[in-house]
């Protein structure tokens, strides 16, 4: 089985992502069992996915026809919820698929400034390996740079400040 809808563009384009995203689940007993004893939240369920670090259930939907930049309700991709929890296994897994490193969230943030805020050195060092750009900024104009300054990352500004900001 696999997504028909390409882009998520819109809110009816989401709506039926999730149905399908909720029928391959319900018809997979032992996954949609998983999700519920943890509290999945269908609010922004591929960045959940991303922040939980729930590598098979990515490579489920990536293999069922989920393009790996698909942005859920909340603006985010996997990308973005695996680089902001630092689940190294789940990010070069979604790299492997050619993942957008840069991808955009909601607000202007990419996965490389998620790891930044929250201080996740061996992540930000996959990323700006795989090409990340140190000089993107959010929609408050900051770089994964300006947010390890501002939150005290001490070893994550020690590795950034080499890189053009």
């Amino acid at each position: 089985m696999g997504f028909q809808v390409q882009e998520f563009n819109s809110n009816r384009d989401w709506a039926e992502m999730k149905r399908g995203l909720e029928d391959v689940l319900e018809n997979s007993s032992y996954v949609y069992r998983q999700l519920q004893s943890i509290g999945y939240d269908w609010r922004h369920p591929l960045y959940w996915i991303g922040r939980q670090g729930h590598s098979q259930l990515a490579l489920l939907l990536l293999c069922g026809g989920l393009p790996v930049d698909t942005l859920d309700g909340e603006g985010y991709t996997m990308l973005h919820g695996a680089a902001a929890r630092g689940h190294l296994q789940l990010v070069r897994l979604l790299l492997g698929r050619s993942a957008d490193v840069d991808t955009r969230g909601s607000s202007g943030d990419t996965p490389l400034m998620r790891a930044a805020q929250f201080g996740y050195l061996k992540t930000v060092v996959v990323l700006v390996q795989a090409g990340a750009n140190t000089t993107a900024r959010d929609s408050g104009l900051r770089t994964a740079l300006d947010w390890a300054i501002s939150l005290g990352r001490t070893e994550l500004v020690q590795y950034l400040v080499q890189f053009p900001h």
